[in-house]
């Protein structure tokens, strides 16, 4: 009985000092062979934006759907570059408005028209980002996917097929959580500098998507 027990406890230092030798390889693995994925797939997201930029309809939304193909290849250990391209429908709501005596009933309809509308577009995305957690969730072992919080700058290029052009950006503060091997969350917080004649505003914006890798 007593060989039995120095066996097991010579088993179990065993198997302790092995775990103990993993740990401290992943917390001094060296930041130069710590380095983001390259990923690829597609991605259907969702994006509600403060649209608070029109002069008399204040307070209104847009709402975006987007369903794109991805490309996110590595620039640097911990910045990466997100290309991504594909259509977008957009709803724009307004949440409260004000009737103006002094223009026509023509006018207050069209815009009226124009502000509660859907329509859609097509759109190219460039996005430089940095995952500023990255080095961390590596050695913890929970960056799959490139998974963690990021600095991102999109600058999105939309056009509706036929003379519509227009240039975006959204500087947002996101997070990433992979949920399976290939399947992974996102969700973001951001703004959009809007520029007028006379005027300029940011429009806040939140935003979640779900993205498969292949």
């Amino acid at each position: 009985m007593k060989h039995q027990t120095i066996t097991v406890l010579l088993l179990l230092s065993s198997f302790t000092a092995l775990f103990a030798q993993q740990e401290i390889f992943l917390d001094n693995t060296p930041k130069e062979k710590i380095k983001l994925n390259n990923l690829k797939g597609f991605e259907f997201s969702g994006t509600v934006i403060n649209n608070n930029n029109d002069i008399f309809y204040p307070y209104g939304i847009d709402i975006l759907y987007q369903f794109n193909y991805f490309q996110e290849l590595r620039l640097f250990s911990s910045v990466g570059l997100l290309l991504k391209g594909g259509m977008t429908m957009n709803r724009r709501l307004m949440l409260k408005g004000e009737v103006n005596d002094n223009r026509d009933k023509y006018t207050q309809l069209l815009e009226n028209s124009l502000f509660n509308s859907t329509y859609g577009e097509a759109h190219i995305v460039v996005e430089p980002r940095w995952y500023f957690s990255y080095f961390y969730r590596y050695k913890t072992g929970k960056a799959s996917l490139n998974s963690g919080w990021y600095i991102g700058i999109p600058v999105e290029l939309n056009s509706n097929l036929t003379c519509y052009i227009s240039f975006s950006t959204n500087p947002t503060l996101g997070f990433r959580q992979a949920i399976t091997k290939s399947l992974f969350i996102e969700g973001g917080l951001g703004v959009v500098p809007i520029f007028g004649r006379n005027w300029s505003t940011l429009a806040p914006n939140a935003s979640l998507k779900l993205a498969y890798c292949l």
